[in-house]
């Protein structure tokens, strides 16, 4: 359970690999959203947007991380009692155009 009070959009906890300290504060979203860095994992990423910043289940993002865009799919939501967002990310490889 996340610090706050949350309500679970997607349940469950899919992520498998051994989260770890985040190593960059925050990471910026492809629609110039910032959002601030929970924790990570080989798999992916987790995060907290504020209230004005809408992503869905299933949504895929790039993810401005320490510079590089990395593709990400969100998968998990628990919104916040302050209107806050913890977001799941899974890093993905989007197929090519």
């Amino acid at each position: 359970m996340h610090e706050s009070e949350s309500t679970t959009i997607a349940t469950g906890e899919r992520r498998q690999s051994i989260r770890f300290p985040a190593q960059v504060e925050t990471v910026q979203l492809c629609f110039c959203a910032t959002a601030h860095v929970i924790d990570e994992s080989w798999g992916g990423i987790g995060v907290v947007v504020d209230a004005k910043t809408k992503v869905r289940v299933g949504q895929q993002l790039s993810i401005e991380y320490n510079g590089a865009a990395m593709p990400a799919i969100v998968r998990k939501i628990d919104e916040r009692i302050d209107g806050s967002s913890f977001v799941g990310l899974e890093w993905k490889s989007f197929p090519a155009d």
